[in-house]
């Protein structure tokens, strides 16, 4: 990429498998911040999501991403492949040749790039074959390098990381990696190649951090920042609490094993048993909904558990207003999955809304047993409904907690000053690179 000279800020890449879905609130509302801040912000997705898949006060971000595979077909493919060739063989053969000898596993290329293109089902270790990345690379390379992107970050070192990663190869331009939970915790295929070439990292716990130098003993932890996700304090500030004829017990997060549905609604079984008065809303769509509705039944829970599905960003206000605690009682599953810090419990503490979940990952750096919130085991629902108990029974903890809660979210997990400090360690990797090369 020719780098005539430097522009008062670079222009930096994001790049994502999917944008924007449902479960990326957090990477939605950092993009939003990101520009608002006068980042010089391009979003590039692989597949276009559709339209029940996205919140519809989010769609006018789909207008200003760039999707690869919609409208890709073949000869537009072969093309994109002639053309980078031509502009740069030296470039495409060492970046072929490195992917050709990292590709895993030893599939057969053209049934999966037929596969691909076609939108057909392919399996986890299919979708990360890294020449089947090249493939699809190259089209992508010419789109950024068409837009004069400085900076390409992936977020997930999934997918998105072999495609940037081979992108920076193809075009001489430096990328990061924004690390997040099952993308390190959940085996993935060329980790090494992906950390090793990456200019930076970023993660959003102390605890992933930790995690990454220890199972990662070649990373050089200076390359690895920390940048928590954040809270719009101003939008989730506690106004007068909506009466209710019962307490509500709230919880939000994704119908996934790791969230710890099934603990919390043994919880609600357990308090009902005890002769408490309450009501449970879960909002959250996913794959665990039929299991969680059967378990709501079996236990004869309908009248206490409602599972409400996905509701709009805008209205989820109204739902924290209305709680008298949250609860997200988080577990690791068998192949290692977990949360980092889910956003929800910053939001909850942000509404001065005391938080019970679970000492697991990231989640103690916002939550503090005693202090901000209330900690149990991960999978023990009779501590947790002891601790849900404490709290139904005690406005004062209640408040107090809530109030602490509050404290440490402006203290320490405010959007705007971490998406500042996001967007100085971005562009600063950004003009370090471009002045590399252009002494070069």
């Amino acid at each position: 990429m020719t780098r005539a000279g430097l522009k008062s800020r670079p222009r930096i890449a994001y790049l994502l498998n999917g944008f924007p879905l449902l479960s990326q609130t957090f990477i939605i509302n950092e993009v939003i911040d990101l520009r608002r801040l006068g980042v010089d912000l391009e979003v590039y997705s692989f597949f276009e999501p559709p339209a029940d898949k996205v919140n519809a006060d989010v769609l006018p971000l789909k207008d200003t991403t760039v999707y690869l595979l919609p409208g890709l077909g073949a000869w537009r493919l072969v093309r994109a492949h002639l053309s980078l060739l031509f502009r740069w063989p030296w470039r495409y053969v060492k970046t072929l040749v490195f992917a050709f000898r990292n590709r895993q596993p030893k599939t057969g290329l053209l049934r999966l790039v037929f596969k691909a293109l076609a939108r057909g089902e392919s399996s986890k270790s299919e979708r990360q074959n890294l020449l089947v990345h090249f493939i699809l690379a190259v089209p992508l390379a010419g789109q950024i390098s068409a837009r004069s992107c400085e900076f390409i970050l992936a977020h997930f070192a999934d997918a998105a990381a072999s495609f940037a990663m081979l992108v920076s190869r193809l075009l001489d331009v430096p990328f990061g990696i924004s690390v997040h939970a099952y993308d390190i915790f959940t085996p993935q295929v060329n980790w090494r190649e992906k950390f090793v070439n990456a200019e930076l990292l970023v993660t959003c716990t102390r605890f992933n951090r930790d995690f990454m130098i220890e199972k990662f003993p070649y990373l050089n932890p200076e390359r690895i920042h920390v940048v928590y996700h954040g809270v719009d304090v101003d939008r989730f500030v506690r106004q007068n609490r909506r009466k209710t004829h019962e307490p509500i017990l709230l919880s939000v997060g994704r119908l996934v094993p790791k969230k710890g549905f099934g603990t919390l609604i043994q919880a609600c079984k357990i308090l009902r048993e005890r002769g408490f008065h309450f009501r449970c809303i879960i909002i959250g769509e996913g794959p665990e909904r039929p299991r969680l509705e059967m378990r709501i039944k079996l236990d004869r829970l309908v009248d206490v558990v409602q599972l409400k599905g996905s509701v709009l960003p805008s209205e989820i206000l109204d739902y924290y207003s209305e709680a008298s605690l949250f609860a997200l009682p988080c577990i690791v599953q068998e192949d290692g999955n977990r949360d980092g810090i889910p956003n929800v419990i910053a939001e909850a503490l942000a509404m001065e809304l005391p938080v019970v979940s679970t000492p697991i990952s990231g989640i103690p750096e916002l939550v503090e047993d005693g202090t901000t919130g209330l900690l149990v085991e991960q999978g023990d629902f009779y501590g947790l409904a002891d601790a849900i108990e404490r709290l139904l029974k005690s406005a004062s903890l209640r408040s107090r907690l809530g109030k602490a809660g509050r404290k440490r979210v402006e203290s320490v997990f405010m959007a705007d000053r971490l998406h500042a400090q996001l967007a100085g360690i971005l562009e600063q990797a950004a003009i370090t690179s471009n002045r590399q090369s252009l002494r070069v």
